[in-house]
Order: structure tokens, then C-alpha cells, then sequence
């Protein structure tokens, strides 16, 4: 890319409007018999303790990926102003992961010490679309902002 500009930060702002979309409108969890929730509605009832602390983060994380992502990609920024922004982007990704993999490992442990492991339950039977679609978002907007450290390291 002649002009200075590197893909990573069109692949973060994919990987922000993936992780915020699916956090939105997909189906965090499905329950048989009881049906879909979304991310929004299991923050929402459940409130601001225990393993879901961090899921009404998620939004935030990806919208601040978004921007980031765009000021990297339209911008002109310096080299050590890229790294800043790459490692803005790694913190959202990794609290949008433990905003999502936290409370699968409470549960899964809930289901262990219920015995119903036993049955070949796991909690990730009951992980939905957007549980995974905003994972995938977090790793893609991970990828973005090491392609955006790895251009700085072969620039300088």
C-alpha cells in the first residue's frame, strides 16, 4: 500500500461492526423450550453482577473498535500514534472475549457441579449465532490491529 495505508484497520472495523451487530441482534444463547435471548435482554435481567459484568462493555468495545479502526485507516497517523491505536483495539477485543467466555465458564462450571455433564451437556450447547459471530468480530479486530503492529515493526 503505496500510500502509507495498511488493511489493518478496515479489518478491525469489520471485526467492530461483527462483534457489535451480533451482541445486537443475535441470539447470545439458545435454551430449548424457553427460546433465544440476545445479549442486550441477559444484561439487561440479570443486572451489572457476577460472571456478566462485563457484557454491557461489548458495544462499547466494538464502537471503539470502530472508530479507532477508521481513524487508522483514514487518518494519517504518526507511527508510535498506530501502536496506541493497535493496542486500543487488542484491549477491546480481549474484553469483548472475556465478556462473553467469563460467563460460559460459570455456567459451564454450574452444569459440572450439577451432574448434568454426565448427559453430555456442556454450556456450549446452549451458545447461540451471536455468541460465536462476536467472537469471531473480537479475533478480527485482533488481526487488524496486529497487521497494524506488524506494518509499524517493517516501517521503522
Amino acid at each position: 500500500m503505496g500510500s502509507g495505508k495498511r488493511p489493518g484497520g478496515v479489518i478491525a472495523i469489520v471485526g467492530g461492526v461483527l462483534a457489535g451487530l451480533a451482541y445486537l441482534v443475535l441470539p447470545v444463547a439458545t435454551v430449548p423450550l424457553l427460546g433465544s435471548i440476545t445479549a442486550p435482554s441477559l444484561a439487561g435481567e440479570v443486572g451489572a453482577g457476577g460472571s456478566l459484568a462485563l457484557l454491557p462493555l461489548v458495544p462499547v468495545a466494538a464502537a471503539a473498535t470502530i472508530g479507532i479502526g477508521l481513524w487508522l485507516w483514514l487518518g494519517s497517523p504518526g507511527s508510535r500514534a498506530r501502536t496506541v491505536g493497535a493496542s486500543g483495539i487488542l484491549l477491546c477485543s480481549v474484553l469483548t472475549a472475556l465478556a462473553y467466555l467469563i460467563p460460559l465458564n460459570s455456567l459451564d462450571n454450574e452444569i459440572t457441579s450439577a451432574g448434568a455433564d454426565i448427559f453430555g451437556i456442556s454450556a456450549t450447547t446452549f451458545t447461540g449465532t451471536g455468541f460465536w459471530f462476536t467472537l469471531l468480530g473480537a479475533v478480527l479486530a485482533a488481526v487488524g490491529a496486529a497487521v497494524e503492529l506488524a506494518g509499524r515493526k517493517r516501517s521503522t
